[in-house]
């Protein structure tokens, strides 16, 4: 009896274990955030103006205290929403989707073009887009916008590339490359630099930087991520230096959030220059918003400018909440999204 008893025991761990561990999720983890309040915007609404801060006036980082309260959960069902637009006719948006292991299903293309479409943003950087041909597909899938990848001109099919689609029509690309491929430490995924000139006459050119960095919430991760936004403000820098006027955005999924005072260290490359950069996102971190909802709730995609852009204060779209089946066929995080004023 006590052999069988112990063959008994040592079947059921093994069921257990094998039931438990066999769903393990082949992607690095997000760094732990508090839970967001129930603000922030819960379905796509169109971007109000705002009156642009002195950008001179230095600020110091904080700490951020979240409240805790949980976001209600809202299931949508039916066919998909039909999303208000984010985009304008007469006006200039960007914004920045990590577009979750690009396509995870048979059904992403259509989702995603769909939703890209609908929502209609000038610039929008995406991010974990699997390979050069799935690109193409889905930028087939949108007729008024062109696309560049990180990678592309050399053929290279790298799982979670990141790139940029921008509208044709108002928009002649100048330039694109991939930026800091031997500095591996830092940029595990290499950045992607696009130059951009509006077709619109008395319109600046602008310089856009997608970005994808490394995640985890470990100190050496944390080093990487601290180490990369250095180098790219030291880029930027540069390019500042050789045109004054040039604007930048920079954005993209950081995997970092922005609460705690060890966590806003990685971003004092971008913080103790406050009279020459703004994160725009830090606003929306303060009021407990989000950009990654699965399994936990924190704000890793952020979008930061130079002072001279002057940006509207970002919105984050909430589609899990008007899209069914959006983070089975689309994306854990939310496409963040700025304009001119």
């Amino acid at each position: 009896m006590t052999t069988i008893l112990r063959n008994g025991i040592n079947l059921f761990l093994c069921v257990t274990l094998f039931a438990c561990g066999s769903h393990t999720k082949s992607k690095d983890p997000l760094p732990i955030a508090a839970p967001p309040t129930t603000g922030g915007s819960l379905a796509p609404t169109v971007l109000a103006p705002i009156t642009p801060t002195n950008p001179t006036t230095p600020s110091q980082p904080t700490v951020v205290t979240v409240p805790t309260t949980n976001e209600p959960t809202i299931l949508p069902t039916g066919p998909i929403a039909s999303l208000a637009a984010m985009g304008t006719t007469d006006g200039f948006e960007i914004g920045t989707w990590n577009i979750e292991n690009y396509p995870k299903s048979t059904g992403s293309k259509a989702m995603v073009s769909s939703i890209l479409n609908q929502l209609d943003v000038d610039v929008m950087a995406v991010e974990e887009i699997s390979s050069e041909g799935a690109f193409k597909e889905l930028v087939a899938e949108m007729p008024k916008f062109a696309g560049v990848l990180a990678g592309e001109d050399n053929g290279k099919d790298e799982a979670q590339n990141v790139g940029f689609i921008y509208r044709k029509a108002d928009f002649t690309l100048v330039k694109s490359q991939a930026l800091f491929e031997t500095s591996t430490f830092a940029f595990p995924r290499p950045p992607l630099m696009i130059r951009l000139k509006p077709v619109k006459a008395g319109r600046a050119e602008i310089v856009a930087i997608a970005v994808h960095l490394k995640a985890f919430g470990d100190d050496k991760s944390q080093q990487r991520r601290e180490i990369a936004n250095g180098d790219l403000q030291n880029y930027v820098a540069e390019l500042k230096a050789a045109e004054p006027d040039l604007q930048v955005v920079i954005l993209g999924d950081f995997n970092q959030p922005l609460i705690q005072e060890s966590e806003r260290k990685v971003f004092s490359p971008w913080f103790e220059r406050s009279g020459s950069y703004t994160v725009k996102t830090d606003v929306l971190v303060q009021r407990g918003d989000y950009s990654y909802f699965s399994g936990q709730y924190s704000l890793i995609d952020h979008i930061i400018t130079t002072n001279n852009f002057l940006l509207a204060e970002p919105v984050i779209v909430k589609l899990q909440n008007v899209v069914p089946g959006y983070e089975a066929n689309a994306s854990d995080h939310l496409p963040v999204i700025t304009r001119l004023p």
